[in-house]
């Protein structure tokens, strides 16, 4: 830039001394003038690497400078005050009409005779009577007997009624041999074990002073079940006879075929009769020893 402003100047230097010098009419000099300015434009590259060799080097021109466009960080907004919220206004209270107040009337005070008043008191007496049998608990139920497993699985003729199927399975029952019967009372006996376990468990959880209760409002509606307390000490012992007879039923040794009458239960009595006659001594002792525990154990917990 510095050879080129030096040979501009250079230039115009020659070209005002050439106009000097020559004096001409006007349009020659205009013509001399314009012959000048093209001599000038075309030696104009020759003054100039005249003047760069002069001046040393060409200077390489400055490279520009890159302009990166920063962006300006924004300034961080004010916090706007939250308004604050403005509680609403109480209302007045308004005056209710008062209505006009009915005249309190006294209730009549009703007499009862004496009969009246017994008969009021015993139906609060039933009635709390009623209220303490319902919250009474119910016992589980008990397992079925071999006889009911045999019942159970003889099915019906056509449609035959309840009295007339019943009648059917007593007659199969008694003409059963009594292999067969076994298998059913030993089925009656596995679930004994489990409704016994149960049982067990129910009696520990209400306890012996409510399983009375129960006791007593099973004999007042004619309940033949009777439940045993938890603590065999608490039951009233039965005779060794009583003993002999449960443990008989309870193996299934008491074959009632050979023996008349239509009553299962006194059936199997007579049987445990006629084994307990042919019993010695012996045979009997370890039975009267276990009536004789139960019975001290007994008498301790009815003294104490």
């Amino acid at each position: 830039m510095l050879a080129l402003r030096s040979a501009v100047r250079l230039g115009l230097s020659a070209f005002r001394a050439a106009s000097l010098t020559v004096p001409a009419a006007p349009a020659s000099l205009l013509a001399s003038r314009v012959t000048m300015m093209r001599s000038f434009t075309n030696s104009a590259p020759a003054l100039l690497a005249a003047a760069a060799r002069k001046t040393g080097a060409a200077k390489k021109p400055a490279a520009k400078k890159k302009t990166t466009a920063t962006k300006k960080k924004a300034a961080p907004k004010r916090k706007v005050a939250a308004k604050r919220k403005v509680a609403p206004k109480r209302k007045t209270a308004t005056k209710r009409k008062t209505a006009a107040k009915k005249p309190a009337t006294r209730r009549r005070r009703v007499v009862l005779t004496p009969e009246q008043r017994l008969t009021r008191q015993r139906e609060a007496r039933q009635k709390a009577r009623r209220a303490e049998i319902r919250a009474l608990p119910k016992p589980p139920k008990r397992s079925p007997s071999a006889y009911a497993l045999f019942v159970k699985e003889t099915p019906r003729i056509g449609t035959e009624n309840v009295v007339d199927a019943m009648k059917r399975c007593s007659a199969l029952w008694k003409e059963l041999p009594l292999s067969e019967k076994t298998k059913y009372q030993e089925q009656s006996n596995a679930l004994r074990d489990v409704a016994a376990a149960e049982y067990r468990k129910w009696a520990a959880k209400v306890g012996d002073e409510t399983i009375q209760k129960i006791n007593r409002v099973n004999r007042a509606k004619g309940v033949a079940r009777r439940l045993v307390p938890l603590n065999p000490a608490a039951k009233i012992p039965g005779s060794v006879f009583i003993i002999f007879f449960k443990d008989q039923s309870d193996k299934g040794l008491l074959d009632t075929t050979n023996i008349t009458g239509n009553n299962e239960s006194v059936k199997k009595a007579k049987k445990a009769g006629e084994l307990w006659r042919g019993l010695s001594a012996a045979q009997k002792a370890p039975y009267q020893r276990l009536f004789e525990e139960r019975r001290e154990a007994y008498l301790k917990t009815k003294s104490a």
